[in-house]
Formats: C-alpha cells, structure tokens, sequence
C-alpha cells in the first residue's frame, strides 16, 4: 500500500512538472524563417511537443519553413498579415487550431493527435496539405466561426471521422476525403448548423 502511494505521488509530481514546463511559444521571425532556430521563438527556444504555438501580429519572416516533422499541443494564428506553414508534418497533438483573424496557409502535411475544434472566426484558413490521424487513429474536425476553412490538397487521401461544420463556409477543392463515422450516416457526418460546403474541381467525398 505504501509502495502504491508512492508510486501515485511520483507520478503526480512528475505529471506537474510536465504540465510547468509546457508553455505558449510566440513566433517572433527575429533571426529567419527557420522554425528550428532558437532566436525565432518567445522565450528562446523552439517549441517543444507538449507547447502551444501562437502567430501573433508582431511576426517577422512570415512564410516559416518547418525544416523536419514537428509536434505541438495547438496552434493559433491572431495576425491580420498572412501566415504561411511550408515543408513536412506538423502533428498536432490536441488536433486544435484557431485562426483568429486574416488569411493563413498551412502547406504541411497536418496530423491530428485528438478530436480537432478548429475556429475560424473570420478570415480564411487555406490547408494545401495532407490531413490525418496519428496511426491507428481516425479523428475529426469540429469546424466553427464564420470564416472560410478551404482543402486545397493536391492528390493525397485524407482521413476525418465525422466532419462537423458549424458556421461560415468550407471548400474541397483537390484530394479524396474519407470521412469515416460510426453515429452519422454520409450526410450528417457533414453536418451544417449554417453556412455551406463547397465541393469542386477534383475532389471526391466519401462517407463510410
């Protein structure tokens, strides 16, 4: 009993220390627009996987090359002046993002760890990159806020589990879409409180 107790606060210690060290990493584009590079982040350092990431308005060398696969907890993007994720994976551990105001674009392949609540309140969100699960998972996107989220994607095969648009517009314009669900049939796996989805071009959606 003793050694459980322990064990138990051990891990609740360690779990706290996690949790302090997880911090917001604002991107300050001070040195380049190396992600990797310590003098591009607020405070100094580039993210770890456990930190939320922030693109606020007071970025420099807003086109930001990846340089290699990355994780985080979340993004945000708060800046009136575009943003532009290029090169790689970017995993995303809560499968969150919000884009506050402008237009931003993610050309990364996006990997979702968790059910994604995606908040575009205004402006738009342009991905042109793959999106999926971490392996062996299939989540989805909860998508709110007036704004536009666009696929842009060109020929690979995404994966979301039951597509949930809650306002403003969403556009598939390249790619195959599977959207895989065990509560909604096709059609309510796309659900819409308001607003529209848009499926042109070349692009295929598929319930299962």
């Amino acid at each position: 009993a003793r050694l459980l107790i322990l064990l138990t606060a051990l891990l609740a210690v360690a779990a706290t220390a996690s949790d302090a060290r997880a911090v917001t990493k604002l991107w300050t584009g001070g040195t380049n627009n190396d992600w990797s590079l310590v003098g591009n982040w607020s405070p100094a350092g580039a993210p770890a996987t456990a930190d939320s990431v922030a693109f606020p308005a007071a970025g420099g060398n807003r086109s930001i090359n990846l340089s290699g696969n990355r994780t985080v907890a979340d993004v945000t993007f708060n800046s009136g002046s575009a943003y532009r994720l290029m090169n790689d994976q970017l995993t995303i551990a809560s499968g969150d993002i919000a884009s506050s105001l402008g237009s931003h674009r993610i050309d990364s392949s996006v990997v979702l760890g968790g059910e994604g609540a995606w908040s575009v309140p205004s402006g738009r969100l342009s991905v042109y990159g793959s999106v999926n699960s971490t392996s062996g998972n299939t989540f989805g996107i909860d998508k709110t806020g007036a704004g536009t989220l666009e696929f842009l994607n060109q020929g690979a095969t995404n994966s979301l589990k039951n597509y949930l648009h809650q306002a403003g517009s969403t556009e598939f314009f390249e790619g195959t879409y599977t959207l895989t669900s065990t509560s909604f049939d096709a059609f309510s796996a796309m659900y819409m409180a308001e607003g529209t989805v848009t499926v042109s071009h070349r692009a295929k959606v598929l319930g299962t």
